[in-house]
């Protein structure tokens, strides 16, 4: 008997965005969204809702910075995998169709 089996492996996974040197001060001269808080908390709350669209008012040194953050390009930092492991093993069908699943669909399982 011939069969396909695989191991799987579950873990989470961190990434980041390159890390962006930003002017608070300069955001309280935004034309449409100006900053009005004070504090790191509230500028948070304020890049929740800024929109990189409309950047009118910053200087370009800080649309480059806030760039780092809304067109991130992101880099793992931390994997769950390097601490431990769940696993298990998969017997099943090779099918380039079941993108989800990895191109694979299981008939049976360990998990």
């Amino acid at each position: 008997m011939k069969l396909n089996i695989r191991k799987c492996t579950k873990a989470t996974v961190f990434y980041q965005s390159e890390i962006a040197e930003i002017d608070t001060d300069d955001f309280k001269n935004h034309e449409d969204y100006p900053f009005e808080g004070e504090t790191e908390e509230e500028f948070l709350e304020y890049l929740k809702n800024f929109d990189f669209d409309s950047t009118y008012g910053l200087s370009e040194e800080s649309v480059e910075e806030i760039r780092k953050i809304f067109e991130p390009i992101l880099e793992e930092y931390y994997s769950t995998s390097s601490d431990y492991e769940e696993s298990w093993m998969e017997s099943g069908e090779i099918e380039p169709k079941a993108r989800k699943s990895g191109g694979f669909i299981a008939n049976c399982s360990t998990e």
